[in-house]
């Protein structure tokens, strides 16, 4: 769950950005850690938050 793929973007991340929001719960349930950062120091609120996701924010 918290494997991080070339750039640093966990499976929570990559949930978070495209607003897939079964999965961002799931995740969180599962225990993902909501404070990890990619290579650019990024957490998924923050990427959520920049595409738009409102309702994953």
């Amino acid at each position: 769950m918290e494997a991080k793929d070339d750039d640093g973007n966990t499976p929570l991340i990559y949930a978070s950005c495209n607003g897939n929001i079964e999965g961002v719960d799931s995740l969180i349930s599962a225990g993902a850690n909501i404070e990890a950062k990619n290579n650019n120091g990024f957490t998924p609120l923050i990427i959520a938050s920049k595409r738009g996701q409102l309702e994953v924010v």
